[in-house]
């Protein structure tokens, strides 16, 4: 197990998510990087985001709206 780190923002909507569904907040964020890491159309989507957008870390997302 690791530490990854998110906004303060998307942290709230997946905590939301979680309870609205009824499931657990960790179980959701773990299924949910399990299945985008899998489809990998996804992962090129994201890369290529990350690196269109210039975003960083948590901290750095977070100043740029995320």
């Amino acid at each position: 197990m690791g530490d990854v780190f998110i906004t303060d923002k998307i942290h709230n909507r997946l905590k939301h998510r979680a309870k609205q569904e009824g499931v657990r907040l960790e179980g959701l964020a773990g299924v949910l990087l399990k299945l985008g890491l899998d489809d990998e159309k996804m992962v090129n989507q994201a890369t290529q985001l990350i690196k269109r957008e210039g975003l960083g870390g948590a901290t750095d997302m977070a100043a740029k709206g995320w």
